[in-house]
């Protein structure tokens, strides 16, 4: 294999890798295929030996690959069948593919400027997603394969949450890029209108009080975190007495919490509540190794028949990502996950957008599946691989 065909094999998929991120906030077959030839032209680069070296001095980089090996180790011992099994492990993919991405976008000769360009990719394709939400609000375009309501190419929550990343980023862009502030901050805004007058993702909504207290505690340390508690409390208040959505959002979550304390938990949050109850003890049936890759399903579905649970009440996931890494991969498995996460937030020092992506990330995994989830997963991979990357010695620029 030739040096130029290496060279431009690596080419090929570092714009692939900005490719991913930009197909991320667009139709799902999308990101499929620009994932599926990323991988390909990073296996037609070769030079696996230096990627690796690249791959296994990042942190971050390094975490994830432990934690997808251990994924795919626990195939061997899991309940569920083989091919159900590999299929349980290939929705953790992103585990993979965040580790491959910085291999290749590390070596370039100035990484922080690839991350930019997947960092502004994503930002411009979601751009375009959210004026796609907006037609579908004004009633000018068909909402997107009966997806979710006004979520452009995606289910409400995953678009929740996108848009509560970008109003963070949007606001810290208008900070620094002085030239396109009042664009920055246009976006920032139209995103945020959308998060809460628009959207009916809690997720996101919820998402965002725990962005507003990091960016005031980014900018003025401690008295901004004194600060928060008085903005969240005033624009909480604010948002519920002007937008009916989000009015409607708050006031079906209490009452789901308050039907499933008398008994009735087939709500949203009342189904929640009984995952998370259930699959607490199918964790304690396997505390340390847990019950494989796709062993959740299997014992969920035998716990169901057990207790006579029907329709909703059977679950293929628990909506909470520690939750279901315990319980398919134990404590070792969640001690893992913990561990990846405590790396990236170690890692995002001095980088506020990082800081909110690790911020949005751990606090709804508590609340969804989200490395399980098709969307959610590529959104953390390819945003991870954007705002992870380091500066290379001899090399300039900025990190956002």
């Amino acid at each position: 294999m030739s040096a130029r065909w290496r060279a431009g094999a690596d080419e090929s998929a570092r714009w692939l890798a900005v490719a991913t991120a930009v197909a991320v906030p667009l139709p799902t077959a999308w990101v499929g295929i620009t994932s599926g030839l990323f991988l390909l032209a990073w296996l037609a680069g070769g030079g696996f030996a230096a990627k690796g070296r690249a791959l296994w001095a990042h942190p971050v980089a390094r975490a994830s690959l432990l934690l997808c090996g251990l994924f795919l180790l626990t195939v061997a011992w899991s309940s569920a069948p083989l091919k159900l099994a590999l299929d349980g492990w290939g929705h953790y993919r992103e585990l993979l593919l965040l580790p491959l991405m910085i291999a290749v976008l590390q070596t370039a000769p100035d990484p922080l400027r690839w991350g930019q360009r997947l960092l502004y990719g994503f930002l411009l394709s979601f751009a375009f997603a959210l004026l796609w939400s907006y037609l579908q609000w004004f009633g000018w375009v068909p909402i997107y394969g009966g997806i979710g309501i006004y979520g452009a190419f995606s289910g409400h929550i995953g678009f929740s949450i996108m848009l509560a990343f970008v109003v963070f980023a949007g606001f810290r862009l208008a900070l620094q890029d002085r030239p396109r502030r009042a664009l920055w901050a246009v976006f920032a805004l139209l995103a945020l209108f959308n998060l809460f007058f628009v959207n009916t993702g809690r997720t996101g909504q919820l998402l965002f009080f725990f962005l507003v207290p990091l960016a005031l505690f980014q900018l003025w340390r401690w008295r901004g975190l004194g600060l928060a508690m008085l903005v969240v409390a005033g624009l909480s208040g604010g948002l519920y007495a002007l937008s009916p959505n989000f009015q409607e959002r708050v006031t079906a979550a209490v009452g789901d919490i308050h039907a499933y304390q008398a008994g009735n938990s087939s709500t949203s949050w009342g189904l929640r509540l009984e995952f998370w109850n259930n699959s607490l003890q199918l964790a304690a049936e396997a505390p340390v190794l847990g019950q494989g890759m796709g062993g959740f399903v299997t014992a969920y579905t035998a716990l169901a028949d057990q207790q006579g649970l029907t329709g909703d009440h059977r679950a293929d996931n628990p909506h909470n990502e520690y939750v279901m890494v315990l319980v398919q991969t134990g404590g070792l498995g969640l001690a893992l996950l913990l561990w990846l996460f405590a790396v990236q937030w170690q890692q995002s020092r001095g980088q506020a957008i990082a800081q909110a992506l690790w911020l949005l990330i751990v606090v709804g995994c508590l609340f969804n599946s989200f490395l399980l989830d098709n969307l959610e997963g590529h959104f953390w991979a390819t945003m991870s691989a954007a705002l992870y990357l380091r500066a290379r010695a001899g090399t300039g620029g900025a990190q956002a």
